[in-house]
């Protein structure tokens, strides 16, 4: 089911809403992944993804939001095992605007919490 406020979608809840939208990866655990070892972030990416793909396939495996997303909540390190795990682009919460040459790996949005309700 889709949580209380109905901005995340859960396990099973997912199938409902992925048709003409992206349902993007956000690690297992929610950490703040430039803190983990580098083992401990691949196992975080790892098991996000194979859920994801378990959830709603192949194709879904494209896109991470980072949690926190800020400068301090990722590495290069993290985008590349991004990249290993097979997503083509990640979201952070920086403010930015996003231009066709940007890396992929590195992207603005706005965060779910500062949308006005």
């Amino acid at each position: 089911s889709i949580s209380a406020d109905g901005n995340y979608v859960t396990a099973g809840s997912g199938e409902k809403v992925y048709e003409g939208m992206i349902i993007a990866g956000h690690s297992a655990t929610h950490p703040n992944l430039k803190k983990l070892s580098d083992k401990d972030q691949q196992d975080e990416i790892n098991h996000c993804a194979a859920a994801l793909v378990e959830e709603l396939g192949e194709r879904s495996r494209r896109a991470f939001i980072l949690p926190y997303g800020d400068a301090d909540s990722f590495s290069t390190t993290t985008t590349e095992l991004l990249v290993k795990a097979g997503f083509n682009y990640c979201f952070t919460t920086l403010q930015c605007d996003n231009r066709p040459k940007d890396n992929p790996m590195c992207l603005g949005r706005y965060d779910t919490n500062e949308i006005p309700k």
